[in-house]
């Protein structure tokens, strides 16, 4: 960015919960029309570099206009926009994307929460104790929904440690009920199927920075690439050249693992994005694009390692409805999973860490396929080799065991310098 597009940009970055839904309802309302619509047409196009059929303008569209009713269940006065009144034309095509793909991953996290706790409809997952409770906290004993909305800790302990703050003031809230707020985040994020919020996050998933709240949607797509290799890998083998020979194996049996562990609820009793997450990546692959699926796998293993390595320690703290109710625990949410056995808290603890020990197992197994292959790494090394004069093949593969360490490359310099 410019010195000069730096003073022209007025975009503040959201901080909260409030923000980003006073954001996303900026963009789906008339005066932010001439904003929203250069925001769809760049992070469609970015969609599309990866994925075909990608219905993200008109799922991302629904998710602007909607934000204003959910909003609007929360606060009394939602006409108004005291923090992005103003967006002008750079705002458009630079800041508000950029903030988009950073935010949105943490406000969809942030509403499952509130989702799953303010339906009445998710008692049968020990959950929605909040359905009764109004929002300003008036007229009633219980103020969890209030205190969950208005304050950072309760006492000394964090409310959901790991989702983004919420930011608003009991001033400004409404006397709607939580049932009231579930409704209408039910317009964007549905648990039978994927809604309009999962299925932006699905096309996004290559432009968005890493955030856990993203795992949800990682394993499904990973699920579907493995798929795809290991049923399709003859006829995909010139795109995999410079890969492990072993990737079409590995594919089928990381693709095996990661289908058990969404679909088996004995084994996770919790499940990725909605009912119908494996559709959520069906026949949207672009063959021109499966390098593009490797470097983003290549990139990104790790971080989905950590992810269930994390929510694997986490689930210990999601076995009482109480820890939910009062907000000390952001439970799967925060990881983009939802409930999916009417007795999960039951089994959580036990179940699901031994359900992700093999899965990781697998992860790192596909890690290790992707790493270029043997003669291609050799012939790369011997390429190196003769580029700094130190003597073609048998330099190459003396690189290739380095794996062109910065001792060796400085070595070579200086012998071919003193030569």
């Amino acid at each position: 960015m410019t010195d000069q597009d730096s003073q022209t940009c007025n975009f503040k970055d959201p901080e909260n919960v409030k923000d980003i839904l006073e954001l996303l309802d900026k963009l789906g309302s008339d005066s932010g029309r001439s904003i929203s619509s250069p925001v769809l047409g760049i992070l469609g196009e970015e969609a599309e570099k990866y994925f075909k059929d990608s219905d993200i303008l008109s799922s991302l569209g629904t998710v602007f206009t909607r934000a204003k009713t959910i909003r609007g269940s929360i606060i009394s006065d939602s006409r108004g926009y005291p923090k992005y009144s103003s967006l002008n034309d750079h705002d458009s095509h630079d800041c508000v994307p950029k903030a988009l793909k950073t935010w949105l991953p943490k406000a969809y996290a942030a509403l499952l929460f509130m989702l799953f706790n303010c339906d009445s409809g998710m008692t049968k997952y020990s959950l929605g104790e909040w359905s009764g409770q109004k929002v300003n906290g008036s007229g009633g004993s219980k103020k969890d929904l209030h205190n969950w909305l208005t304050k950072e800790k309760l006492g000394a302990l964090p409310f959901t440690p790991g989702l983004i703050k919420r930011g608003f003031s009991t001033g400004e809230l409404t006397s709607n009920t939580g049932e009231t707020v579930a409704d209408a985040i039910k317009n964007i994020i549905t648990h039978d199927t994927p809604g309009s919020f999962q299925k932006v996050l699905a096309s996004l998933l290559f432009a968005c920075p890493w955030d856990n709240a993203l795992l949800g949607h990682a394993l499904c797509f990973v699920t579907k690439f493995c798929e795809k290799v290991g049923t399709e890998g003859e006829r995909l083998k010139e795109k995999f050249k410079g890969y492990s020979e072993d990737l079409k194996t590995v594919c089928l049996e990381v693709g095996g693992s990661l289908t058990s562990f969404l679909n088996n609820s004995s084994q996770s009793h919790i499940l990725a994005v909605s009912q119908g997450n494996s559709n959520v990546y069906s026949d949207v692959f672009k063959d021109d694009s499966l390098d593009d699926y490797c470097d983003w796998l290549k990139r990104n293993l790790k971080n989905i390692i950590d992810a269930l390595k994390a929510m694997s320690t986490d689930c210990k703290n999601w076995g009482s409805p109480h820890s939910f109710e009062w907000g000390y625990t952001a439970g799967p949410f925060l990881y983009g999973f939802v409930p999916k056995t009417t007795g999960w808290m039951n089994h959580i603890k036990e179940n699901l860490p031994k359900a992700i020990t093999p899965l990781i197992e697998s992860l790192n197994e596909l890690k290790k396929a992707l790493e270029p292959s043997s003669s291609t790494a050799a012939a790369a090394a011997g390429a190196a080799g003769g580029i700094f004069g130190l003597g073609g093949a048998g330099a190459g593969a003396a690189y290739a065991t380095n794996a062109f360490g910065l001792k060796d490359i400085i070595t070579g310099l200086i012998s071919r310098f003193l030569s």
